[in-house]
């Protein structure tokens, strides 16, 4: 890929990406959203630039983000004491060795993060050797956009072990198996980046495809380890970045090669909407705003969205729910639905009055 024809998609923007973009455009099906990754840019970054805010966050509210930095501090604190705590109780085995390098992440050293990562995990896979928890390890990540970084919460390894098993640190609590399952999925994915980046360096059998995740428990040891299989999750991170030349070639062919930074280009790439990317997503004020301007389904969500296949637009089936005549067999199929459907909604407004 011609890195001259990357540079021109990705403008002024450096390469920003990081565990939690690349495994959310491994599961995306929005063009827009995989295409910004794939030139190398966090949608945070790309709304910034071109809508001069972030109106989108990652979702993440003020005071999930205090939790989460208060329950990872209590779990690293004391040479991990919390987290060997953890381990003992919860897996059946103690750490012992532990290597933290979060504090040259903080005052940037990340050089030396990243050369120290390397040293230690080098030793262990020759040796067996070496710590059995590593925090703030750094590893890079090679993309045919450019080389990005990734910081996996924590590296593991068992005594005898000549491999590592990469971990999450999560703040929510852990509900005995009934924990949010999109959650627990995104956690999985977060950590098969890790994965990849590992393999990447250190070889395929540097890793192993389970992931632990460390979650919050209101009983001791306050903190639960599940290991879970990563193996499908790791295999669509692959073949993301495999993909990801195609998606740059689209891209300039869409743009004419110019800057995603321009609201004229970047809206060239189709979106895909889902109210679900509230929260999610940076770029969700435009898209909702795009998708209202081209009156999509997509505003009704994608199971409605999907149930309408065949009706043109949201305004089209407001009418046919109205009562007006279907013109095609797909109208046909889905008028009655929604004319029982606006017929209910009618008769509950007048029961239950609001206001």
């Amino acid at each position: 890929m011609d890195e001259k024809s990357i540079a021109s998609l990705r403008g002024t923007q450096k390469l920003s990406l990081d565990a939690r973009v690349i495994e959310q455009a491994a599961r995306s099906g929005c063009t827009r959203y995989r295409t910004a990754v794939s030139a190398g840019i966090s949608p945070d970054n790309l709304s910034i630039a071109v809508y001069g805010d972030s109106s989108g966050d990652n979702g993440i509210s003020p005071f999930a983000r205090a939790i989460g930095i208060a329950f990872e501090h209590w779990l690293i604190d004391k040479d991990a004491f919390a987290m060997k705590e953890a381990y003992d109780l919860m897996a059946g085995w103690r750490p012992e060795i532990v290597e933290n390098f979060i504090d040259l992440l903080d005052s940037n050293n990340l050089a030396e993060a990243e050369a120290r990562t390397a040293e230690v995990i080098d030793r262990r896979i020759k040796t067996g050797e070496g710590p059995n928890l590593i925090f703030g390890a750094r590893l890079s990540l090679v993309t045919a956009s450019g080389v990005a970084h990734v910081r996996p919460d924590m590296l593991i390894a068992r005594p005898g072990w000549k491999h590592f098993r990469v971990g999450e640190i999560k703040s929510y609590l852990d509900l005995d198996g009934r924990t949010d399952g999109t959650e627990i999925g995104k956690a999985v994915r977060q950590a098969s980046v890790g994965i990849v980046a590992m393999r990447q360096n250190f070889g395929v059998d540097s890793t192993e495809d389970e992931v632990d995740l460390i979650l919050r428990v209101a009983r001791n040891p306050g903190a639960t380890v599940r290991t879970l299989d990563a193996g499908v999750e790791v295999s669509s991170i692959m073949e993301f970045i495999s993909l990801v030349p195609k998606e740059i070639k689209d891209a300039l062919e869409i743009t004419g090669g110019l800057t995603l930074s321009s609201k004229k280009s970047l809206e060239k790439i189709p979106h895909r909407f889902e109210p679900a990317c509230k929260g999610a997503c940076a770029l969700y004020e435009s898209c909702h705003t795009e998708a209202i301007a081209n009156d999509e389904l997509s505003l009704l969500g994608p199971n409605a969205e999907s149930a309408l296949e065949g009706v043109s637009g949201l305004s089209r089936a407001i009418e046919l729910a109205s009562g007006a005549i279907p013109l095609n067999e797909e109208e046909e199929r889905v008028a009655p639905s929604l004319v029982a459907s606006w017929e209910m909604s009618e008769s509950l407004e007048k029961e239950y009055p609001i206001g």
